[in-house]
């Protein structure tokens, strides 16, 4: 399977279960990040109904732009880009909201 980094992030992550031991470009992963901050923005957006994008937009970073998604910037440029507030978004991330939520769903 040819993949490219326009494909779905779905795609490269089936991929990678399909075909463990090829190389696969967009699965390429140099670092692995705390997620627990992008797990609160994603408890957040499924409350606003916005989650499955979230998470999309958040994979995409991740696996298809090798960007750092324990990074708040990055968190909030996700979440302007499928729609949510970035201001409402920044607040999340800098309060501790959801957090006990997300725990309770480890």
């Amino acid at each position: 399977m040819l993949l490219t980094c326009e494909m779905p992030p779905v795609c490269w992550l089936l991929a990678c279960e399909i075909e463990p031991t090829r190389s696969h470009t967009c699965c390429a992963r140099k670092f692995v990040y705390n997620t627990f901050d992008a797990h609160r923005l994603l408890h957040w957006a499924r409350l606003e109904g916005r989650q499955l994008p979230l998470k999309l937009a958040l994979l995409r970073a991740y696996q298809g732009e090798g960007k750092d998604t324990s990074n708040r910037d990055v968190l909030v440029d996700a979440a302007r880009s499928v729609g949510l507030d970035a201001d409402k978004a920044r607040e999340v991330l800098e309060s501790s909201a959801y957090a006990d939520e997300v725990r309770a769903e480890e």
